[in-house]
């Protein structure tokens, strides 16, 4: 399924071995049971498990339906938790869920409360800044300073939470504790960037971040599947490989690169044969050459065309609300589609908790 060249969704031509081997998280060397010599990260899944999951496996929406990117959430008739229409009609319309809602915003009124938890923050915890997306110079080299010794150089670099609704945007891997190249952990507390929101301060708060520390990542053999852990849940990627063309239902071509993730849920967790739940394109937009300079890739081209972008959609109720009596959901989406341009961030490097176990910096 990796490379479908006779199916409408593979692309004709060889690809060479550099670009096979970038289209995995890590080589087929590793074993099933591949764990630090410490004993820590211990398997998420054991031999039986991966090898049950994998029968089932298809990238996309189904065995009818590979490498078709259509993520639920987004559509119109979706009534799951994490849909558009769920989280709107919480709170009756009222915008405290995209990127760029302005209640509890300064200077929109309530102001205090998302400078408060940003200064509350600041004042118990100490290391957060709010940087701009159209400025990364200022702040990308600081996010990716901090490097796990075992993290393979295409896992380093910067990616993009494109189509995840919830409030997150940009994110490292190359900071997570790695316990082998197949075995490595996530604190969401540190360079895990969040909306200047009343959503995303809250979501960004420590207090709020360390009840799913870590996220536990397991990458099977061959390197196409990521299982991924955290206390409340279970979830899966797929490493695009060369060679594949990933299309959304209506046939226009999705814009990928070797060394993307297309995150997935399933209805039941375990088992990718029930209807996928969620789905959004986890995007590399920075990557780090051989010589330890920054790349910026087409896609972030895009995300900062799109964070610095005018409103598509205006808010009523003094920029308040979007009621469903008069914003559909595709309308929306098209509105909440376009990220803040202001991120909120803790650095891994001023973690202080490195301090004690510093890892490799440039």
């Amino acid at each position: 399924w990796s490379s479908r060249r006779d199916s409408p969704h593979g692309v004709m031509g060889a690809c060479n071995s550099q670009a096979q081997e970038d289209g995995k998280l890590v080589g087929d060397r590793a074993s099933p049971s591949d764990v630090a010599e410490d004993g820590t990260g211990e398997p998420l899944l054991s031999a039986e498990e991966w090898a049950m999951f994998l029968a089932k496996a298809v990238p996309g929406m189904g065995r009818d339906d590979p490498f078709v990117y259509d993520p639920p959430q987004l559509k119109e008739d979706a009534t799951g938790a994490l849909s558009i229409r769920s989280i709107r009609n919480l709170l009756c319309g009222l915008d405290y869920f995209t990127p760029r809602a302005r209640i509890c915003v300064d200077p929109d009124p309530p102001c205090c409360i998302v400078s408060a938890v940003i200064g509350s923050i600041s004042c118990c915890y100490g290391n957060i800044s709010v940087e701009r997306i159209s400025q990364p110079d200022a702040w990308f080299p600081k996010m990716l300073q901090v490097k796990d010794p075992l993290c393979p150089r295409k896992l380093q670099g910067v990616y993009w939470f494109q189509d995840n609704n919830t409030s997150e945007t940009l994110v490292t891997i190359q900071d997570c504790t790695f316990h082998s190249e197949r075995r490595f952990d996530k604190r969401g507390n540190f360079n895990w960037t969040h909306d200047p929101t009343i959503q995303g301060s809250f979501i960004a708060h420590p207090a709020v971040r360390s009840i799913t520390d870590p996220t536990k990542f397991e990458v099977e053999p061959s390197g196409k599947w990521v299982h991924i852990q955290e206390p409340s849940f279970r979830a899966w990627m797929y490493a695009v490989q060369p060679g594949e063309v990933w299309r959304r239902p209506d046939g226009r071509t999705l814009p990928t690169r070797v060394g993307d993730y297309i995150r997935i849920n399933w209805k039941d967790e375990m088992d990718p044969t029930t209807p996928v739940i969620f789905m959004y394109h986890l995007r590399k937009v920075v990557d780090i050459k051989e010589d330890g300079s920054l790349e910026y890739l087409p896609s972030f081209d895009e995300l900062r065309a799109l964070a610095t972008a005018p409103d598509r959609v205006q808010a009523s109720c003094l920029g308040y609300c979007y009621p469903a009596s008069s914003v559909s959901v595709e309308q929306l989406w098209s509105q909440w589609e376009l990220p803040n341009d202001r991120q909120v961030i803790r650095f891994a490097v001023d973690d202080p908790a490195r301090a004690k176990a510093p890892m490799s910096r440039k």
